[in-house]
């Protein structure tokens, strides 16, 4: 067995340089922020930073947000929100997931706005001691989650009583087939919310597009938008992609390189075995650092271009690539692979790992270090 090392003096390597990472580029943040704010023709556009901006870091993300020019942002939660409101004062925020079980007190004294997403919801914000309190209203779309039905927005939107309680800035839909923006079933699924909030009048403002629908289906645009995935160079409309950049590239670098002969088990299980005398590496990254299980076998990653195949299962904090055929030297311990970036598409990680890249994208972008430029 042949171990090959990269040469280097001790104390050279820091510590990020020993460990997988996540490098985000908040300057195409920006740059795709104004590329989708140019696209969209209604009102405001808003940026979606939930889960930790998609796990690139809420509050980096949303400074460079503000700092571009985008005023309105959407979280899911209240805890999210308000550490939102500490860094930026002045923001107009929502949270997608409604009350979520908080008084609407605690939203009101932070001017944070709630999606109030059911109808205890609506009667909990209705019932707080504050009169015309600033909501939006959520309408399930067919997605069966969160949102009135057509029945309750009916109610709603009809209740003068109600509505002089609850200041409904916003009515909101998700688009069941937001991927296809074309789909006939969005044309119908908006016109039944419009139908539903009827007589709430002509002035009542829709929010119905997310990333996709920004940048292909401007009939519904209305009056204000929401981009998420697109600012971070997330494909969510594969048949019809957004002009976005990836803002992110992950790595991780080589532990080891060995030569083994044909025949050599690969991993817990034995279930793999080399057909020929291979070179292996081992990367510091596993199913622990978010990478999922399914990539062996599938999916690969690059070296300078060169793809070498995950080879065995993965370890909680390891993984193996089979480098046999790049050049002799060109991946040694210290070589850093490229595990999402130009060479490996987090939209083709994620096709290999039966997924979607957002999946993919937050599971890796949590589990990393993270590295601002």
């Amino acid at each position: 067995m042949t171990i090959l090392q990269a040469e280097r003096s001790p104390g050279t390597i820091d510590e990020l340089s020993r460990m997988a990472t996540v490098t985000v580029d908040l300057r195409t943040i920006a740059a795709n922020w104004r590329t989708a704010r140019a696209a969209f023709q209604g009102r405001a556009l808003g940026a979606v930073v939930k889960h930790d901006a998609y796990g690139l870091g809420l509050i980096p993300v949303a400074e460079t947000l503000w700092r571009a020019g985008c005023t309105l942002f959407w979280v899911a939660w209240l805890e999210e929100a308000l550490r939102l409101r500490e860094a930026l004062p002045d923001a107009a925020i929502y949270t997608l997931n409604g009350l979520a079980g908080h008084g609407p007190i605690a939203f009101a004294a932070n001017r944070i706005v709630p999606v109030l997403s059911s109808w205890p919801d609506v009667e909990a914000a209705a019932g707080a001691c504050i009169d015309g309190l600033p909501v939006a209203v959520m309408a399930d779309g067919g997605l069966m989650r969160l949102g009135l039905t057509d029945g309750e927005l009916h109610r709603l939107a009809g209740d003068a009583g109600l509505r002089a309680r609850l200041d409904v800035g916003l009515w909101l839909t998700q688009l069941a087939h937001f991927a296809r923006p074309d789909a006939p079933e969005n044309a119908a699924q908006v016109a039944r919310l419009r139908a539903a909030i009827e007589p709430a009048g002509p002035s009542a403002r829709l929010s119905v597009v997310s990333s996709s629908g920004v940048f292909h289906a401007p009939a519904f645009h209305f009056d204000t938008g929401r981009v998420g995935s697109a600012l971070f160079g997330v494909q969510t409309s594969l048949p019809v992609r957004q002009p976005v950049t990836p803002a992110f590239e992950i790595s991780a670098p080589v532990l080891r390189v060995v030569e083994v002969p044909a025949g050599a088990s690969i991993g817990y299980g034995g279930d793999v075995a080399t057909q020929r005398p291979s070179r292996l590496a081992t990367l510091a990254i596993g199913y622990g650092c978010g990478l999922p299980r399914t990539v062996p076998g599938r999916a690969h990653v690059a070296f300078d271009g060169m793809k070498a195949p995950y080879i065995g299962r993965l370890s909680m904090g390891l993984s193996a690539v089979d480098v046999t055929d790049l050049p002799t030297g060109a991946v040694c311990e210290g070589t850093r692979a490229e595990i999402v970036g130009p060479s490996v598409p987090l939209e083709m990680l994620a096709d290999d790992a039966g997924t979607i890249g957002n999946d993919v994208l937050i599971r890796l972008a949590r589990g990393l270090p993270r590295v601002y430029r």
